[in-house]
């Protein structure tokens, strides 16, 4: 089970559920805490109190997976904090949580008999605001008839829209759904309210994340012009509907010619064609969050080719890092060409291939050095294999950074980490990596690391990336 959990600048943090998880559990409940963009960047720890202490932990990828040791009381108390070193850039007001019970003495599972008695009450409640909104009676139709009632119902107001996002019978009811919401498409005309939490600066509507795990998305899903917030769960699509092709290239160009700004993708290890998927797209930040392991009918198809090709406003690409050999050994030509404005992007490690460029990214380096830890550990297995080789080429602008800024190497499994990182760790932690060196020399292996098994300070066996610039 994954909560959402929205982090405001203003020090809140909104829950999507109140409840987090069952007394117990252990590793079941995902937190995924969106930050706004000027909170990202730093490093995130969560903390956590209970009846029987505090605890403190890291979160990796804005995600934090719930311990038994956190879910012993029928509450929790959780606050972020955001540090820079050891500095504390940011942390939130605590906010307190209700944990579901386990089983009563009965053996009566709690938990799914309320569910039952929520869904009946929401069914009632819903039928009721359609017979307002409509003048129709709806009160007494069964969920499959309200689905049916409502499917093409465009939200238009303020209120629509908290419903949409505060009220759990509306979530269910897109859960229910195989179709993409309305609201994703069509028409509004949402009064000028600069006041409004639903309406950006430029006058674009934000809509809020809408669970659909069985709608079937396809390269011919289109957004409405008028909204600038796209957050969906993508989970059910079909192996053919992002399959989209002209010869052996993907035409999908998916939000050119729309307003999007902001798009989170749940579910994304199905999407089985991402060439050219956000080509020339407006984006500004991006998040591709996989749920687990793609479906078996699913099959990848042409890899990165042109994905992110001139998206110059494309700052943030978060969640899963991205498999580039996820086709065939792709090495993603023109994966991020025109992408300009780019900060930051995550890779899995090991999984860069042959020749790979970079070249347009100017502002790789300005925030932090993270996205190129992560394409340093993206590179990583061609550095140490004996006769592999890579190409990477990087814009001159992160030149400087590249030669001043330091990282370290893991001496057991050649992992870097940055220099930042290497210093929030316990000294018993630093022992296992080696001295810093600069990120040209880790690149290149012009420098040196020790040998775990030898104790001597060398490089791994192989070539190192050749590096060019543009």
């Amino acid at each position: 089970m994954i909560n959402r959990i929205t982090v405001s600048e203003k020090r809140g943090l909104f829950p999507e559920y109140s409840s987090l998880g069952t007394i117990g559990e252990k590793n079941a409940t995902t937190l995924l805490f969106l930050l706004p963009s000027s909170l990202q960047g730093y490093n995130e720890n969560i903390v956590c109190e209970t009846a029987q202490g505090s605890f403190s932990y890291t979160l990796s990828n804005d995600t934090f997976d719930l311990p038994s040791e956190v879910l012993t009381d029928s509450t929790l108390k959780l606050q972020l904090v955001l540090k820079d070193g050891d500095k504390v850039i940011w942390k939130s007001i605590p906010y307190t949580f209700t944990l579901n019970p386990t089983l009563d003495d009965s053996g009566e599972n709690v938990i799914e008999k309320a569910k039952t008695e929520q869904r009946e009450a929401d069914r009632t409640e819903l039928g009721k605001a359609l017979k307002e909104a409509t003048g129709e009676d709806y009160e007494a139709d069964n969920w499959e008839k309200l689905i049916e009632n409502i499917g093409a119902l465009i939200v238009l107001t303020d209120e629509n829209k908290s419903a949409l996002e505060n009220n759990k019978h509306i979530s269910f009811l897109f859960e229910r759904s195989t179709q993409p919401p309305s609201i994703l498409y069509g028409d509004y005309a949402v009064a000028d309210d600069e006041a409004s939490d639903y309406i950006d600066s430029d006058g674009l509507v934000v809509t809020p994340y809408l669970d659909t795990p069985n709608a079937l998305y396809s390269a011919g899903t289109k957004f409405s012009e008028k909204i600038s917030n796209v957050e969906i769960n993508v989970s059910g699509v079909d192996n053919s509907g992002f399959n989209k092709s002209s010869g052996n290239t993907s035409s999908v160009f998916w939000l050119s010619g729309t307003n999007v700004k902001k798009m989170v993708l749940m579910g994304s290890q199905n999407i089985a064609n991402m060439a050219f998927l956000f080509s020339n797209s407006p984006v500004e930040e991006l998040t591709l969050l996989e749920t687990g392991e793609k479906r078996e009918n699913v099959t990848y198809k042409y890899g990165w080719e042109w994905t992110f090709n001139g998206c110059s406003n494309l700052k943030y690409i978060l969640g899963t890092p991205l498999d580039i050999t996820r086709s065939n050994g792709s090495s993603g030509f023109n994966m991020f060409a025109k992408c300009t404005n780019l900060r930051y992007v995550g890779f899995k490690p090991k999984t860069i291939t042959g020749t790979f460029n970079m070249g347009a990214c100017s502002q790789l380096t300005k925030s932090n050095m993270e996205a190129i830890i992560s394409l340093l550990n993206g590179c990583r297995d061609w550095i140490n294999a004996e006769t592999a080789s890579c190409s990477l080429t990087l814009n001159s602008a992160c030149k400087d950074d590249l030669k001043n800024q330091k990282c370290h190497c893991n001496k057991e499994t050649g992992e870097y980490i940055s220099h930042n990182t290497y210093l929030q760790s316990s000294e018993e932690d630093q022992k296992n990596y080696g001295a810093e060196v600069d990120y040209i020399a880790a690149f290149t292996h012009q420098g040196t690391v020790c040998d775990s098994t030898t104790q001597i300070e060398v490089w791994y066996k192989g070539k190192g990336v050749t590096l060019a610039w543009s």
